[in-house]
């Protein structure tokens, strides 16, 4: 039986919050191991950012409706 870590497909997340069509299209079209350098890219960002921020749901409906305002 083959090893299942072998058969690695790309991330299942993409380096983006909220991706548009644009960036999830872009982002699949690329290499898989240039899909991973940006998702680990990310993920270092995120880690070295600085401690972390309590984000009510308040918030996040702030959030969605300044990218809706901006057409994001």
């Amino acid at each position: 039986m083959a090893d299942p870590a072998t058969n690695i497909d790309g991330p299942d997340i993409y380096p983006w919050e909220w991706p548009t069509p644009e960036q999830k299209a872009w982002f699949d079209a690329l290499p898989v191991d240039a899909q991973w350098r940006l998702v680990d890219e990310m993920l270092e960002e995120a880690f070295n950012s600085g401690p972390p921020r309590h984000v009510t749901p308040e918030d996040i409906k702030k959030q969605a409706l300044a990218r809706r305002k901006h057409g994001v």
